[in-house]
């Protein structure tokens, strides 16, 4: 009867804000994989690895992504991890990248 339409009503919309969730996710994932790649390409643009690359920190905005990154290290290593704050249902939610560049 009513109860049962009710629960599927009430179901539905926690499922359609599941999959919305989940996008936003899914692209701030992306965001954040975009960002750690252009580091990995200007990491091996010069003959000697890594020299364009130094330690850093940055910010940008990509719609209504933030991104923060930081890198560290010298020598034979960079360090990069990379944050991507995004709005989800309830406040903002984060996804952290971190990856470690060999320089050789």
């Amino acid at each position: 009867g009513a109860r049962g339409i009710l629960a599927l009503v009430g179901s539905s919309a926690l499922v359609t804000r599941m999959i919305g969730e989940g996008k936003r996710a899914t692209y701030a994932t992306q965001i954040a994989q975009q960002r750690m790649e252009n580091f990995r390409r200007i990491a091996i643009s010069t003959p000697t690895q890594c020299t364009n690359l130094a330690a850093a920190t940055g910010t940008a905005t990509s719609g209504r992504i933030t991104e923060q990154w930081t890198i560290t290290g010298a020598g034979g290593t960079r360090s990069i991890t990379v944050r991507a704050i995004y709005p989800d249902g309830r406040g903002l939610d984060t996804v952290q990248l971190s990856t470690i560049v060999g320089c050789y």
